[in-house]
């Protein structure tokens, strides 16, 4: 009975284990991905940002302004500058080909109208497609 309980646990742990780590790549594939918008943005790298986000991007900003992808590449390119995004905490979940992020990050910004230092939550929505992982929508709120 014994030798039977432990076949039967470490077939099952067998079988799970490829799924588990499969998951966990991905989760390591969406926060690197993540980090590499954060790194893209404040580089002002726009032929990473023209790659990273989905074609039908939705940007809406902590102000409640929303701009496609066009015109937040846009802003960028016309004197926006994001001097720093410090992340505070990541979490990401993965379900299939979309994965959630959520995360607390500081962000330094200078715009033609001065400058904004603010602690944001963001969500992100990540979908995956034949180039990798693409950031499809983003929504920040600025903490007290």
């Amino acid at each position: 009975m014994m030798i039977r309980r432990t076949f039967l646990i470490t077939t099952l742990a067998l079988v799970m284990l490829p799924g588990l780590l499969c998951a966990q790549g991905e989760k390591q594939a969406v926060e690197q991905a993540e980090r590499g918008w954060a790194k893209a943005v404040v580089a002002a790298d726009f032929a990473a940002l023209e790659k990273i986000f989905a074609d039908d991007l939705t940007y809406t900003h902590s102000s409640g302004v929303t701009e496609t992808k066009t015109e937040y590449i846009g802003k960028l390119r016309s004197g926006t500058k994001y001097e720093a995004i410090d992340y505070n905490s990541v979490a990401v979940r993965v379900y299939g080909d979309t994965a959630i992020v959520n995360a607390k990050a500081r962000f330094k910004v200078t715009t033609p109208a001065g400058g904004i230092d603010s602690n944001l939550v963001m969500l992100h929505v990540w979908v995956k497609s034949d180039g990798g992982w693409k950031l499809a929508a983003h929504q920040s709120t600025r903490l007290p």
